[in-house]
């Protein structure tokens, strides 16, 4: 049988925004050390490291998203899902801009190992010549935004219940837990990490 023990009306009482309450993770603290936050299980780290999380946020009067997960999967993979839904799109313009203008740049320089390969283009009539710079560069544009990316995005907040919640301050605790469905209705979007 399971029991639901109240918090009382005197915790229902805080203000979020007011007091201070209301705090959002960056997507740039979120993602850093790639994703440290996220692969660390909050209540497995020690009273010290507990209170560091609560300093990685800050107040805001809204928040972007509301992240919903499971603590009990892997790590890695929310942080692959979050790296590909901030920087995905952003990674895939940067690489083809990159890929282009290397195109466009080989046609009236010759760049060392020009031609990788030759396309017969039948519908312009054309031979198009691919080369290893086209997908390098690309590749390298890519892969830097994907892993340094997370730093544009300073303005975004996300609600982290590790990080937004305070973990060692029973008050600030009780509080940030009394408050997480006006944070919720406060909340621009709301992401949901399934757990399977």
């Amino acid at each position: 049988m399971v029991r639901y023990q109240s918090l009382g009306e005197s915790s229902l009482r805080f203000k979020a925004v007011q007091d201070g309450l209301r705090r959002g993770v960056s997507v740039d603290n979120l993602l850093a050390g790639l994703g440290a936050l996220l692969r660390n299980r909050a209540d497995t780290l020690p009273t010290a490291k507990q209170e560091e999380l609560y300093d990685l946020s800050r107040p805001v009067p809204a928040f972007d998203k509301f992240l919903s997960h499971s603590w009990s999967s892997p790590g890695w993979q929310k942080v692959v899902a979050l790296m590909l839904d901030h920087l995905g799109l952003p990674a895939l313009v940067a690489a083809s801009t990159a890929a282009m203008a290397v195109h466009v740049i080989q046609n009236y320089w010759e760049l060392p190992g020009t031609a990788l390969y030759v396309r017969h283009d039948t519908y312009f009539r054309a031979d198009v010549p691919v080369s290893f710079w086209e997908f390098g560069l690309a590749e390298a544009v890519a892969l830097l935004l994907v892993f340094f990316g997370h730093k544009l995005y300073k303005g975004t907040f996300y609600f982290l219940d590790c990080a937004s919640i305070h973990q060692t301050n029973r008050e600030l605790k009780l509080a940030g837990i009394a408050n997480i469905p006006a944070y919720l209705r406060g909340s621009g979007e709301v992401l949901v990490m399934w757990d399977t």
